[in-house]
């Protein structure tokens, strides 16, 4: 970025920053209603069910089956691409990341995960602050237009 310019000024970066701040707050209310919104989703499925017992033991085998993935794909996956491409520990990195780990199991969203993600990449000391707002963001939202790119594939043509 040029210095001689006076960034503070310009118009159209204040009302970017001000919408963002809007979308921030935004994102911060759905992550803080969440919760309640699950827990009512699940108790109005129970509440329907005559078995109540079947029930609650098919969750928590769920539950159980969900956790064993979620940790054989870390252990196996996450931890060994991190160790051999850096040749770190990725375990002084993964602990910095667990707010945005629980938040994303806890909202099966990975757009709400955003803003907890970038302050959890940038407090681990390895991710500057311009990579984790590019990339982040990129990431969580890919999966969308991979989505529909197998919905409406375009075609390519050259000569």
């Amino acid at each position: 970025m040029p210095p001689e310019v006076n960034w503070d000024m310009i118009v159209t970066i204040q009302v970017l920053e001000e919408v963002m701040q809007v979308f921030m707050k935004i994102i911060i209310w759905i992550v803080k209603l969440t919760p309640f919104a699950l827990v009512s989703l699940i108790a109005a499925a129970v509440g329907a069910q005559t078995d109540v017992g079947e029930v609650f033991q098919q969750i928590g085998y769920l539950v159980a089956a969900v956790c064993v993935g979620l940790l054989l794909q870390y252990l196996l996956v996450y931890s060994s691409i991190y160790a051999i491409a850096l040749r770190k520990n990725p375990f002084k990195y993964h602990k910095h990341l667990i707010p945005a780990w629980m938040l994303a199991f806890a909202s099966s969203s990975s757009a709400v995960t955003i803003p907890v993600s970038i302050d959890c990449a940038v407090s681990s000391g390895e991710v500057p602050l311009g990579v984790a707002r590019f990339v982040i963001p990129l990431g969580a939202t890919s999966k969308f237009v991979s989505l529909f790119a197998q919905i409406n594939p375009f075609r390519i043509h050259t000569r």
